[in-house]
């Protein structure tokens, strides 16, 4: 007999969809992403100058143009994320010390990193602490999630509106309805 979950949906399906899920995130956010950008920015020049070959003379300075203010919004953004992602982990480092997590500097640090990726991961960087808070000592998980959501709260109401928006210069409001649009037409791929 198959062991079930919930409302009657077996086990091992889920468990198999589960880790599927898991082992593409982290194969795409650890290696495959990090491998892409660093190719782009180790050649990013020569295809750029490629690229720009191929166009018609009269649009290569227009082009050239273009690609410099999309690497410098590209610069600001990143150059933001990071900051983001140093906030959140310095809080969940803070918040995770004075709750008496064993690991809280690894756990702190590894649920800042995670932030990185949209909406999955926070989810993933929450995971870890709160169910080595629960093995450890249950009370100390209570203060965990109330970290984690303190983070995210602070996260998504003031870092993400507000100093992205600022460092690629475009209004929070129209960086909110973009999320939303995005998500109505590519799902969380399109967010």
């Amino acid at each position: 007999t198959a062991c079930e979950i919930g409302l009657g949906i077996p086990a091992e399906p889920l468990f198999r969809f589960l880790l599927s899920l898991f082992t593409n995130v982290f194969i795409n956010s650890i290696l495959i992403i990090p491998l892409l950008f660093y190719m782009f920015f180790k050649q990013g020049i020569i295809i750029e100058q490629r690229l720009n070959a191929l166009l018609p003379k009269k649009f290569q300075n227009g082009a050239k143009r273009s690609s410099d203010e999309i690497k410098l919004q590209l610069r600001d953004f990143l150059t933001a994320k990071v900051t983001e992602s140093v906030v959140i982990g310095g809080i969940c480092c803070l918040g995770f010390f004075i709750a008496g997590l064993k690991g809280w500097l690894f756990l702190g640090f590894l649920a800042g990193i995670l932030n990185i990726i949209p909406f999955l991961g926070p989810l993933l960087g929450a995971i870890p602490p709160i169910l080595i808070a629960l093995v450890d000592q249950p009370i100390v998980a209570v203060y965990v999630i109330i970290t984690i959501v303190i983070a995210q709260l602070l996260d998504n109401l003031y870092l993400i509106p507000f100093m992205i928006s600022g460092r690629v210069k475009m209004d929070a409001l129209l960086g909110i309805v973009l999320i939303l649009v995005g998500a109505q037409l590519a799902g969380p791929l399109g967010m």
